[in-house]
């Protein structure tokens, strides 16, 4: 903390977040977010790691939230001073040697609709959804919503993203397990990755119960689709 600073120098603080007692709550670090904000007065340019699970109410006004994603594994978030931000918010995903960038797309409010067999079901890496640029990245590829409160994108043709895992829908129903089950049979369904978004349940229970003794793999999104609860049995696209 005792460095001394003159207006041309540029700042980046990667502040602890363990002392020797452990790990420090979420959002709390040595130095403390506030004092690493306060570097910043004037027009320093400062650059800040944090957890990306920082509440972002506790962003300053006019800096820039990034979060950061290593292929599909969210590892870190950088605040960014009003003289090096870029946007309100933006992803970043490192995927081998290329870097992909989202940023804000303003535009309509993006709209929600039932899913049917043959669509492209989106479940968006995890740097697009903690940066809240989900809706972004749905105007930025033509997508819908299929529930407001809900990260997955649908879209009626095939996807290529780097932002987002695309997967092709087989079956689309409410969520019943007699009735998901005996479609999971028709499809000769064998192992299944169960990804659960807005519901609640054991996973791990509801795989048990769920898995049949078939020949092809699935993924099977327990969620909600315009509010109700819903599973989309989907492919790799």
């Amino acid at each position: 903390r005792s460095v001394p600073l003159d207006n041309h120098t540029a700042v980046f603080i990667d502040p602890a977040r363990r002392t020797d007692q452990g790990r420090l709550s979420l959002g709390a670090s040595e130095p403390p977010l506030e004092w690493c904000v306060d570097l910043a007065d004037g027009d320093r340019a400062v650059g800040i790691k944090c957890a990306p699970g920082l509440d972002h109410d506790r962003v300053p006004v006019g800096w820039e939230f990034e979060a950061i994603a290593l292929g599909t594994d969210l590892k870190e978030a950088v605040l960014w001073s009003p003289s090096l931000a870029r946007a309100q918010a933006s992803a970043t995903i490192i995927a081998g040697t290329e870097i992909h960038r989202l940023t804000p797309m303003p535009g309509e409010n993006v709209p929600v609709r039932i899913p049917t067999e043959g669509e492209t079901l989106l479940d968006p890496n995890p740097a697009v959804t903690r940066s809240g640029l989900v809706e972004d990245l749905a105007r930025s590829i033509g997508a819908v919503k299929i529930d407001d409160r809900i990260g997955f994108l649908l879209a009626s043709e095939p996807v290529v993203t780097p932002f987002a895992r695309s997967l092709r829908i087989v079956a689309s129903l409410p969520w019943n397990e007699r009735l998901l089950r005996a479609r999971l049979r028709d499809l000769d369904a064998g192992a299944l990755d169960i990804r659960r978004r807005g519901l609640v349940g054991d996973v791990d229970a509801i795989t048990k119960r769920l898995r049949g003794r078939g020949s092809h793999p699935y993924t099977v999104a327990m969620t909600r689709v315009m509010d109700q609860p819903w599973a989309l049995v989907c492919t790799s696209s």
